[in-house]
């Protein structure tokens, strides 16, 4: 017996059908200690000082230093520097660290970066996550 034309084409659509999945990768989350982390959530802080670059850009998870919970989240959106001390000086107001800390030569940064954040959504209840030990800045919180 012949197949019909609507089972062989049925047969031939399955056949050759191809599932796509979408790789999606872990959104990063950015250990912030307090009080920086609060001041960020209340928006009295706009620049996060570090002492490096990242190449990172996009929605990030913000994870207060020593409690594995996402307190918010946030774009981060760009990276100024490295800044210059009178660049430090002038923007108190976006960053809200004492300018002596961040330019003490002993414990402050040899190179000074404000990474930008903008959007900043505060949780209402901080959502615990696991990451491996040993982060420091990021951590990947999986989709």
């Amino acid at each position: 017996r012949t197949p019909s034309r609507s089972l062989i084409l049925a047969r031939l659509i399955r056949c050759t059908s191809v599932s796509v999945v979408k790789k999606v990768d872990p959104m990063k989350g950015l250990i912030i200690a307090a009080p920086w982390i609060t001041l960020i959530l209340e928006g009295k802080k706009s620049w996060e000082i570090r002492g490096r670059s990242t190449k990172i850009r996009g929605k990030i998870a913000l994870i207060e230093k020593g409690t594995k919970t996402i307190v918010g989240y946030a774009e981060l959106t760009d990276v100024k520097g490295p800044l210059s001390d009178a660049e430090v000086r002038k923007n108190k107001s976006k960053h809200a660290v004492d300018p002596k800390i961040i330019l003490d030569p002993i414990d402050g940064y040899d190179d000074i970066y404000a990474w930008i954040l903008t959007d900043v959504v505060k949780l209402r209840v901080p959502k615990p996550y696991r990451h491996k030990s040993g982060c420091v800045t990021w951590v990947n919180i999986p989709c």
